[in-house]
């Protein structure tokens, strides 16, 4: 949970990352910024070949309330209702993996 108010600053251009970010996975302590990412940077050990992961840094989202949605999880619920149809929240729920059917908000249509 300490993690949720974290700061990340671009290794790289050095800026302030708010939303998402890549971490590298074999560069400890390496963040770095959607725009450097998608130019290539590299800088000291880090290479552009490296394999990664994006990470949410901001608990902001379509759902808001007691327990925030990732990016992740509102894009695998978009995904889950084109899938599967508006309602379906069973197969929906197993479509998005972190939320059962009851912690899905239920949309008017």
């Amino acid at each position: 949970m300490a993690d949720l108010f974290a700061k990340y600053t671009c290794s790289y251009c050095q800026e302030d990352i708010t939303g998402l970010r890549i971490k590298c996975v074999e560069c400890p302590n390496f963040d770095i910024c959607l725009q450097c990412f998608s130019a290539g940077a590299e800088i000291g050990c880090h290479k552009n070949g490296h394999p990664y992961q994006f990470m949410d840094s901001e608990p902001m989202g379509v759902f808001q309330g007691r327990v925030g949605w990732s990016v992740r999880e509102e894009l695998r619920l978009l995904d889950a209702i084109e899938l599967y149809g508006f309602g379906n929240w069973e197969d929906i729920s197993g479509h998005i993996e972190t939320r059962t059917a009851e912690g899905i908000p239920h949309l008017e249509q």
